[in-house]
């Protein structure tokens, strides 16, 4: 079945940086710039409103401003959160997020859980991983007055480690506002790609990982000259490499998995990035399974995609790299934080994993957004994109539905 379609062009660099960042206000992407490499000089001049910002942004309400960080190093706060249950489990069968804000440097760490049980255990591997990569113990750890938080387990690992468990109120979730205001950013910038490509919100754990890994790589009210990643790193992040969320492409096979016959590339969607490494993940939309690549061609500019994303079947997460002949399918148990470093790994050897199925839950949970796209509407036979305002319409050409 073939579509004809009208689309939007993004015809300017300081648009399409806007959406590479996750969507960032334009002070904070001028700030960004400068306290980075690899960014282009942006000049900011008046643009029609972006869609994807409008979608995820405009019904929210406005936190009270944040006031200034009182800790002097890192780990000696740590705020922690848990978002969810969202009513759309994601490609992993997670349904809830785990947040660690550090207090000093506004550095977030995400996880992605099943069920709330796993709180004590992933808060046992982000301890573990972090302290031994900052050089610093925790001191303190606050959280809300939730069940997960005050299980028994849970106190008496504080207590055995000398962590200070410092728990907000009932029903006082300002108490927490560090990490709620976190959250609401994070979600603010998943929704935001998610809206701004129109594709499926069952993707709304690979957004939610790409807002976090920017998060930290862009500067912040809390320190106005430097971003979480250097203040927690201790160097400069390059964002020379970054990919507008949601884009379509095409991804290189290596030449030792393919006859001389055989295509050189194949058709996929861009989904974000692999930490400490020059691996990008993406959805090949042809096989239907998740990969990690380093070489992707992407049409960046198109606003408001067409492409369906949905899979057929249940998607599988591989990796692949230009020294194996047969593609590895990994069976991890759990998903790695979304922001956790892997490593010293080679450049052609980058590890990807793939959440176990989670056990069916019927709560109501919440919703992941509040605007919803007509069910069916991006496949009618009738429908045409129209263009927003001073974009650039390309003629019409036919784009072949998978």
């Amino acid at each position: 079945m073939v579509h004809y379609v009208e689309y939007a062009r993004v015809d300017s660099e300081w648009e399409l940086w806007h959406a590479r960042m996750s969507h960032l206000n334009k002070d904070a992407l001028a700030k960004t710039q400068r306290d980075t490499t690899g960014m282009p000089t942006l000049k900011h001049k008046s643009m029609a409103l972006c869609g994807g910002c409008m979608k995820a942004k405009q019904t929210v309400a406005h936190f009270p401003s944040q006031s200034m960080s009182k800790t002097t190093k890192m780990l000696q706060l740590v705020h922690m959160e848990v978002m969810g249950p969202m009513k759309t489990k994601s490609k992993g069968g997670a349904r809830y997020v785990l947040t660690f804000v550090d207090d000093y440097s506004t550095y977030v760490m995400a996880y992605f859980i099943a069920k709330k049980s796993e709180v004590p255990v992933k808060f046992k591997t982000f301890m573990n991983w972090y302290e031994s990569q900052w050089g610093e113990r925790i001191k303190c750890l606050r959280s809300d007055n939730g069940t997960e938080f005050v299980k028994k387990v849970m106190d008496m690992f504080c207590t055995s480690n000398g962590i200070f468990h410092q728990k907000t109120v009932p029903y006082s979730p300002q108490q927490n506002d560090v990490a709620e205001r976190m959250n609401r950013t994070t979600m603010e910038k998943a929704r935001s790609m998610l809206y701004y490509k129109g594709i499926s919100t069952m993707w709304w754990a690979e957004a939610v990982s790409t807002s976090v890994y920017l998060i930290n790589r862009s500067t912040t009210s809390t320190h106005s000259s430097m971003t979480p990643y250097e203040l927690a790193v201790k160097d400069k992040p390059r964002l020379d490499h970054l990919r507008v969320f949601g884009s379509v492409g095409y991804f290189h096979v290596d030449k030792a998995k393919r006859t001389k016959l055989e295509l050189m590339s194949f058709k996929c969607m861009f989904l974000g990035y692999i930490e400490n490494s020059k691996g990008y993940r993406v959805y090949d939309l042809e096989s239907n399974k998740v990969k990690v690549t380093r070489s992707i061609k992407l049409d960046e500019r198109e606003v408001d995609g067409i492409y369906d994303s949905s899979p057929t079947e249940s998607t599988t997460a591989i990796h692949s790299t230009e020294d194996v002949d047969e593609v590895v399918q990994l069976e991890q148990e759990q998903q790695p934080a979304a922001d956790e470093p892997m490593g010293s790994v080679e450049e052609d050897h980058v590890e990807d994993t793939e959440m176990p199925e989670a056990e069916q839950d019927d709560s109501t949970g919440h919703e992941l957004a509040t605007y919803r796209r007509t069910p069916g509407a991006a496949f009618s036979d009738n429908i045409v994109f129209h263009p927003e305002p001073e974009r650039v319409r390309r003629a019409r050409e036919p784009v072949v539905v998978l």
